[in-house]
C-alpha cells in the first residue's frame, strides 16, 4: 500500500525544466540525485487531470526486462497507464545516486511525481507518494543490479525495440509486471 502527500500547490506556472517549453507526451522515471522521479507529460491538461492526479488512486507497475527497468503508473480514470523506461547509464555522471537499502525493511521510499503541460512544459501538478516496500526492495536491486553491469548503447537499443515488439500496449506490460503498489487518495 501507498500512503499519499498533497503538497502544496508549487507549480502551475513553473516551467518544469528551465530552457525547454515543450515535451512529448508520456511517462519519465528517473532515480538521481534527487530521490525517483516520475513526471506525467500530457496535452491539454484539464480540470479532470489534475484532479485524477492529485485525488484519485494512483496505481504502480515495475517491469524489469534486461537490460531495462519500466515504471508503470496510472492516476485515476483520467490518467491511463503510461510507461517510463529507466537505465542507470543514461542518466547523466554527476545526477547519478546509489539508492538507498533501507534498515527498515518495512520502509518505502518517496516517489515525486509532476504533471506537466506537453505544450508549455508548464508542472501543472505535484504529488508525492511513498511506494510500498516490497516496490521499493525490488526496485532498488534492479537499480543496483544495472548500475553494476556493463553499458553497451546498442544492447539498449536493441533490448527497447524488442520491449515495444515484446509489449505492444503498456497495459501488456503492466499485466507481466514484477512488483505493483496501489495509492489511494
Amino acid at each position: 500500500m501507498l500512503e499519499t502527500l498533497h503538497p502544496p500547490d508549487m507549480g502551475a506556472l513553473t516551467p518544469f525544466r528551465e530552457g525547454r517549453d515543450r515535451w512529448p507526451p508520456g511517462s519519465h522515471y528517473r532515480h538521481h540525485r534527487g530521490g525517483h522521479e516520475l513526471i506525467r507529460v500530457v496535452r491539454k491538461i484539464g480540470d479532470d487531470h489534475v484532479a485524477a492526479f492529485l485525488r484519485g488512486r494512483a496505481e504502480f507497475a515495475l517491469l524489469v526486462d534486461d537490460p531495462l527497468i519500466i515504471v508503470c503508473s496510472r492516476f485515476g480514470a483520467a490518467l491511463p497507464w503510461a510507461e517510463g523506461v529507466f537505465h542507470w547509464h543514461r542518466v547523466p555522471r554527476p545526477e547519478r545516486a546509489w539508492p538507498a537499502l533501507a534498515d527498515d525493511p518495512d520502509a518505502g521510499a518517496a516517489l515525486d511525481v509532476s504533471l506537466v503541460e506537453a505544450r508549455d512544459g508548464r508542472i501543472r501538478a505535484r504529488r508525492r507518494v511513498t511506494l510500498s516496500p516490497a516496490f521499493t526492495r525490488v526496485l532498488h536491486e534492479q537499480i543496483l543490479e544495472q548500475a553494476r553491469c556493463t553499458y553497451d548503447p546498442s544492447e539498449v537499443d536493441r533490448a527497447l525495440a524488442t520491449l515495444f515488439r515484446r509489449f505492444p500496449t503498456v497495459e501488456a506490460m503492466v499485466a507481466f509486471a514484477t512488483v505493483r503498489a496501489v495509492a489511494d487518495a
